[in-house]
């Protein structure tokens, strides 16, 4: 699915916000791909007061919005965006005995690491995944049989209809590799998880196991969004799943290449940016995998990658 703007979108006066605003700026500098053409305005919001004004001028000038946390996810139109890109910049963390409390923009991997530090247990199979905690949360990230949302006790959000409020876990829908703030127009401010205490050189074993296998397999700089494709939920599959690298590695997917857009060697469900790549050279390569998988094993895979912009 690719994100439309209006065509009523128009930038409105931004001279009496209080957040800083950037024209014409380029995606490709927000992402992890290092894609995407300009945005007509991004707003960079340092706090909470700020994301509100951000929503609410575009509501006023009735300017389509998007909002990006690390980027990580992203594959971002060559054609930009025709609206507001809000970067929310809150960025804190606190931990209260085994309960912690995150802003949305705090590094998903730095919060990781952070608590295998201290002790805490249930996000140490995350270790080394790129973004934000916000993001994380609105694609329901993980690895390894355990999801950011295993451990969630809540979310604060801000809707421009609802305001400010909390969610509860269990009121966000979450789901493998999704959650129904994906698609909402609900901004992630800032979540609280339950951990658990547990032996400190245990804990830095299985993290460090993670990371050295994730490393061994994901490229070390940022060339890519991650994995491209849902794994495929399947009762009958060990775990649950089958890997959509899996099947992409026996297709051949690793051979096939569009422009500058290729699969990652280690990894067959890791596209990437070899230089220079444009979104429409990775689209192209995408829906090639997509249908040679189709034509060989019946299946159709679906992007964990949110299109952003206009594909057409």
């Amino acid at each position: 699915m690719s994100i439309l703007p209006n065509k009523s979108g128009a930038a409105g006066s931004v001279a009496d916000v209080t957040f800083r605003v950037e024209h014409n700026y380029p995606i490709a500098s927000l992402t992890t791909f290092g894609i995407g053409g300009p945005a007509d305005m991004v707003a960079f919001c340092d706090s909470v007061e700020q994301v509100v004004e951000a929503v609410e001028h575009c509501q006023k000038h009735r300017i389509d919005y998007f909002v990006i946390g690390g980027g990580s996810n992203i594959l971002a139109s060559d054609k930009g965006y025709r609206g507001m890109i809000i970067l929310p910049k809150i960025d804190f963390l606190k931990v209260e005995g085994e309960t912690v409390h995150v802003g949305a923009a705090y590094s998903l991997a730095k919060m990781v690491e952070q608590m295998v530090e201290s002790g805490l247990a249930g996000l140490e199979s995350l270790s080394g995944i790129a973004g934000t905690v916000g993001g994380a949360i609105v694609g329901n990230a993980g690895a390894y049989g355990q999801s950011i949302s295993d451990t969630l006790i809540d979310v604060n959000l801000y809707h421009p209809e609802k305001g400010l409020y909390v969610a509860a876990k269990d009121q966000i829908g979450f789901r493998y590799r999704h959650s129904e703030l994906k698609w909402s127009k609900n901004i992630v401010l800032s979540a609280r998880f339950k951990l658990k205490h547990e032996d400190l050189e245990l804990l830095r074993n299985r993290a460090t196991e993670i990371l050295d296998q994730r490393w061994s397999r994901h490229p070390h700089e940022d060339i890519s969004a991650g994995c491209f494709f849902k794994n495929i939920e399947d009762k009958t599959a060990p775990h649950g799943k089958i890997a959509a690298g899996y099947l992409l590695e026996q297709i051949g997917g690793k051979s096939i290449s569009v422009g500058n857009a290729g699969v990652y060697p280690n990894h067959a469900n890791i596209l990437i940016n070899k230089g220079g790549a444009s979104a429409s050279e990775v689209r192209e390569l995408s829906l090639k995998l997509k249908q040679k998988v189709k034509e060989v094993y019946g299946v159709e895979l679906s992007e964990e990658v949110i299109l952003l912009g206009d594909f057409s």
